[in-house]
């Protein structure tokens, strides 16, 4: 249907096309539907966050919570797709059943899904992606966090992984800790035997050997078996006041897992001396607080190192983040508990659990109240002072501003003048054009009458409805109060009511319908629009129904779009005839209507399965 549809058009319009352009317009189709294409195909990113841990733990929710912030939780062109591997609860070893049971699970889950993206959080998600990135997602980005112990080596032969490490900054704390207890003579430490508890006892061990001049360090689980929390308690209540404790881990006991939020608390309540930690997810459980890393701040970070590489950064531009981003935070309750000062605290501390204090609450709002203050009083007292200087401005100032309101609006009514002299003298333009071109359709329609030849006088004729057409326009804009549109379905109604006059609707037999919308049209679009359908029209009613032959015409006007209308015309007649090229190949109308077609970048179509009906696009033309 398509082919014999651009045959007709092209045998109707007589168009010469080289072969050289065919080959141009084929590659020039092809490059848009290519471009096209690829648009659609990076509409929606497909990202998997793996955690190590599962949800509820606080860590990871927070994570989850800082990557929400830069994707947004319900982003329309992203499908995010989490996993929690669980291994705070079940593991066994990066060689064990669970991980072995996990790659399986992925391997049939993402099979036949292409990723653009992976976020994983902290250390078993980040070794099992080590082990298995090749084999289960070949070629796919990654962007890990709350890595502990980060070695550069571990990347070897990884170049598309990059991340954010869990900078501890462990030493820091341990120092912020000493001075703001300097006498204290020995640090208990909590562990577990987690992947990270191990990780950061073997850093604490180091430090022990470092600062035993200064202090000592006290493991509670002297052999790194775990502890029950039972016996952790107990330790802790049997130290001598004056000691400190530092909560590394303690997340699992002995294959059990621990729920911080009922563990802290306790642990909080069997020691009597305060305790430190560098995870802000146990703050306000009872610990006096340190140099503590933020769940969210790294989630948020990871993320935004993501957001990059999908906009096509490379990851190898994106250099693993490893300087700290941890916060100092304190609980005031502890603080109070042990009878600490908040001004012996570090510089840039936050506090938390502050009571109530509508000055440290609404600071800005006070002060803000005391300048407004100052200033309303410092300015009463200049206006007292000054009182008989203001009312000499006033009057001065009275006079200006009645003087400006003069000017303006003798200014607005000079414009508005000259605005009606505008319109007057475009009405009075459109209406001396109408006039001499009904005086040459006149002319035209006299001098038709004294020609012999029928082709001749056809002719004549067909001028005379085309100047007829573009007269209607100027009559429309002379009679309306708009001087540069006009409504589309009056200046047609009027088009077609006068080919029905000059064809005499062929005698009865041919009816005519229109469809036309409430659409508005400029002059530029206008004289284009109504010459095309003088021309299609004129056409039907001459060729469509030979001999006695009955049918009809509908003429539709439809907007498609804000910004685009599709003209459609349309008869019942018998067709385009297999030699309409030769015997129209003097006629100027269709080729008229292409010329005018390409003028307005308009789109034209010919359908032949009933009659004859041409489809044009006119883009453009706003709602």
């Amino acid at each position: 249907m398509m082919d014999n549809s651009l045959k007709s058009i092209r045998y109707c319009f007589k168009y010469t096309i080289d072969s050289h352009v065919k080959i141009l317009i084929f590659l020039a189709a092809f490059i848009i539907f290519s471009c096209t294409a690829g648009v659609i195909a990076a509409g929606t990113k497909n990202i998997l966050v793996l955690h190590s841990y599962h949800q509820g733990l606080v860590w990871t929710d927070d994570i989850m919570g800082g990557i929400y912030s830069v994707f947004g939780k319900y982003d329309p062109g992203l499908d995010i797709r989490v996993e929690y591997m669980d291994t705070k609860r079940y593991f066994d070893g990066l060689d064990g059943g669970h991980f072995t049971g996990l790659r399986n699970i992925y391997m049939n889950k993402y099979r036949a899904v292409k990723l653009d993206l992976i976020i994983s959080s902290d250390d078993n998600a980040f070794q099992f992606l080590l082990m298995h990135h090749k084999a289960l997602f070949p070629g796919v980005p990654v962007v890990f966090c709350g890595v502990n112990d980060f070695d550069d080596m571990m990347l070897e032969g990884h170049d598309s992984i990059t991340g954010v490490i869990e900078s501890l900054d462990i030493r820091s704390n341990i120092d912020t800790i000493l001075k703001m207890h300097p006498e204290s003579g020995e640090i208990a430490i909590i562990t577990d035997t987690t992947e990270t508890g191990k990780a950061n006892r073997q850093i604490l061990k180091q430090l022990a050997e470092e600062y035993k001049d200064r202090t000592a360090f006290i493991f509670l689980d002297k052999d790194n078996v775990g502890l029950t929390l039972q016996e952790l308690l107990d330790k802790l209540s049997q130290l001598p006041e004056g000691s400190l404790v530092y909560y590394s881990d303690f997340l699992r006991s002995r294959g059990e897992y621990i729920i911080q939020e009922t563990a802290v608390p306790q642990i909080s309540a069997a020691s009597k001396n305060p305790i430190y930690t560098h995870y802000d997810e146990i703050l306000g459980l009872g610990v006096v607080g340190g140099k503590l890393v933020n769940g969210h701040s790294h989630g948020r970070k990871a993320a935004l190192m993501a957001s990059d590489i999908l906009r096509g950064t490379p990851v190898s531009s994106l250099p693993v983040h490893k300087s700290s981003i941890n916060t100092l935070m304190f609980d005031y309750k502890q603080l109070m508990r042990f009878s600490m000062d908040e001004k012996d605290l570090p510089e840039m501390s936050l506090v938390i659990n502050r009571p109530y204090s509508f000055y440290q609450e609404h600071k800005q709002l006070v002060w803000a109240l005391l300048v407004i203050f100052s200033v309303l009083l410092t300015s009463l007292i200049t206006i007292i002072l000054n009182v008989s200087k203001r009312k000499k401005a006033e009057v001065k100032l009275q006079a200006a501003h009645y003087e400006l309101e003069q000017k303006v609006a003798d200014r607005t009514g000079e414009l508005s003048r000259l605005v009606e002299e505008k319109e007057t003298l475009l009405k009075e333009i459109h209406h001396r054009v109408k006039n001499n071109m009904t005086v040459i359709s006149s002319l035209l329609a006299l001098h038709s009458g004294l020609i012999k030849n029928e082709d001749d006088r056809h002719i004549f004729n067909e001028a005379r409805s085309r100047i007829k057409a573009m007269a209607i326009i100027h009559e429309k804009l002379y009679q309306s109060g708009n001087m540069s549109k006009i409504s589309a379905s009056d200046y047609l109604s009027d088009i077609l009511r006068e080919l029905s006059a000059s064809y005499a609707v062929n005698n009865g037999r041919t009816v005519i319908r229109t469809d036309i919308q409430d659409i508005t049209l400029s002059l530029d679009n206008a004289i284009p629009f109504g010459l095309i359908v003088n021309e299609l029209v004129s056409n039907a009613m001459k060729h469509a129904f030979p001999g006695s032959m009955q049918g009809e015409i509908k003429v539709a006007i439809a907007r498609i779009s804000a910004k685009d209308i599709k003209l459609s015309v349309a008869d019942s007649g018998v067709g385009l005839p297999d030699d309409l090229a030769s015997r129209k190949s003097a006629s100027l109308g269709l080729n008229l209507v292409d010329a005018l077609v390409r003028q307005v970048h308009g789109k034209l179509s010919l359908h032949t399965d009933s009659g004859t009906r041409f489809e044009i696009t006119f883009p453009g033309i706003q709602a």
